[in-house]
């Protein structure tokens, strides 16, 4: 009770109070939601076909995620009470990892559309109209993050490693939202990836195991001053900002935590949860007056479990 009154302290501090801001992520192939103080943990959506990698849409009123409900990996869209559930894409491909465009017209993912032995960045209408492919190269490019302005895409790139070998050289490149000029900011042996733009622009979030597992580090837009924010046993991946730049939810194990954006004061908020997107200021009629999420499959409410510092 001490840890979690500490965490609500440090979340009023930051501007995240709950309900202001929700979290969600993937859990046993399901979607939920829960407050960034670890409270209110609600199942979104209740299906066996779920592969999550959920993206809120800027408004918060949306999630994209990729899932197999009609047996192949597309790129779906539900609203936040549970409603609405979409299909936008109708490949032969696996197509994965949607990304909101900040103004909410698009949706980046990769996928493996036109070429079956490497993924490629692609875009289309938030209505599912209009797939664009943005890269085009014979060697891997994935995980794409728009930034705040629209005008640049973060993506990681195995265009630098040796596709024979398989070393695993995976860098951050950046580029237009067309696909133009694209840029490495990354250049370190071993795996850079899962860039993630800060909300306020300033900052790129991302996934290095240049230092002997994979960490969290952040660098400038540009790629200069890249700093170590974790260092724990085990891998940590999928960071994720709050909407005011001041924490990044990750997971590390098979658990999610939250921490400060300089690496300090991380507390577990589940266990057994991948994949953690944190969502923009959300308005209070997201939820309904009894705090139960409404969905088509019904009304759940998990207890949530007490906070727990990450052991160093």
């Amino acid at each position: 009770m001490l840890l979690l009154g500490l965490l609500n302290l440090l979340l009023s501090h930051s501007g995240a109070q709950p309900g202001d801001t929700r979290i969600a992520f993937r859990s046993d192939d399901e979607i939920y939601l829960i407050n960034p103080d670890g409270t209110d943990r609600v199942k979104l959506i209740d299906h066996t076909e779920i592969n999550a990698s959920p993206s809120w849409s800027p408004d918060g009123k949306k999630l994209a995620f990729n899932g197999d409900i009609e047996g192949n990996t597309d790129i779906y869209v539900v609203n936040v009470d549970g409603t609405a559930l979409k299909q936008l894409t109708r490949s032969v491909a696996d197509d994965r990892y949607p990304v909101w465009s900040p103004d909410g017209r698009q949706i980046a993912f990769m996928s493996s559309l036109f070429e079956a032995t490497n993924l490629d960045i692609y875009v289309i209408n938030a209505n599912g109209t209009n797939t664009v492919r943005l890269t085009n190269h014979r060697a891997d490019d994935d995980f794409p993050s728009w930034s705040p302005d629209g005008r640049k895409i973060a993506f990681a790139s195995f265009r630098d490693g040796n596709l024979e070998l398989r070393d695993n050289n995976y860098e951050i490149y950046v580029m237009n939202s067309d696909g133009a000029n694209p840029v490495r900011l990354t250049n370190q042996p071993g795996l850079d990836t899962q860039p993630a733009w800060s909300p306020d622009g300033t900052r790129i979030a991302f996934i290095s195991e240049r230092d002997g597992n994979n960490e969290i580090y952040v660098m400038n837009p540009d790629g200069s001053n890249q700093v170590r924010l974790t260092d724990f046993q085990g891998d940590d991946w999928t960071p994720s900002w709050s909407p005011d730049a001041k924490q990044i939810t990750f997971r590390h194990g098979i658990s999610i935590f939250v921490m400060n954006a300089d690496g300090t004061n991380i507390v577990e908020l589940v266990q057994n949860g991948f994949q953690p997107a944190w969502s923009p200021r959300l308005s209070l009629s997201v939820v309904t007056p009894d705090e139960k999420l409404p969905t088509q499959w019904g009304k759940v409410k998990v207890q949530p479990r007490p906070v727990v510092p990450l052991p160093r």
